[in-house]
């Protein structure tokens, strides 16, 4: 995911503290763990409607 990386990238020329940078890293593992997760029950949900 682009954004992600942006993201990432911009916090790292932020300079920010170690625990900083653990606590963005994270959280943004965590928001793109749970968009993997919505699209993936949105690609399952279409399949068994369309049995």
């Amino acid at each position: 995911m682009p954004l992600l990386a942006a993201l990432q990238m911009v916090a790292a020329n932020v300079h920010a503290p170690a625990t900083v940078m653990f606590f963005v890293n994270r959280l943004l593992a965590k928001m793109a763990f749970a968009v993997t997760l919505v699209i993936v029950t949105n690609h399952l949900k279409d399949l068994f409607l369309h049995k």
